[in-house]
């Protein structure tokens, strides 16, 4: 039997999401999330936390979507992923856009 990595369980969240599955998607996102925790992958987790950002701002759970990438910055803390980072930042803007926050988005 394959072993699913928290990365894997990612890769088909976003494959989810772009079917325009974002139920789906968010439940493998904390699916990845709570693999990852156990493992002590802290990149596992920082993807699986994106993910749900990324899940919870198509589901229009703005706040939600807003907590994710606040707690994403923590993990990223400790962590320096350039492309987690700035796809974050990038979300957080379309967030504060469709939040009507110009001058946060910004």
């Amino acid at each position: 039997a394959v072993q699913l990595t928290p990365k894997m369980l990612y890769t088909l969240a976003l494959c989810s999401s772009y079917r325009n599955q974002h139920e789906k998607s968010l439940e493998l996102c904390k699916r990845s999330l709570n693999l990852a925790i156990k493992r002590d992958d802290q990149e596992g987790m920082s993807h699986a936390i994106l993910g749900m950002a990324i899940s919870y701002y198509h589901l229009d759970h703005l706040q939600d979507s807003l907590k994710e990438i606040y707690n994403l910055q923590i993990v990223m803390n400790i962590l320096e992923l350039s492309q987690v980072r700035l796809s974050s930042q990038i979300l957080k803007g379309q967030i504060l856009r469709k939040m009507k926050k110009f001058d946060q988005a910004l």
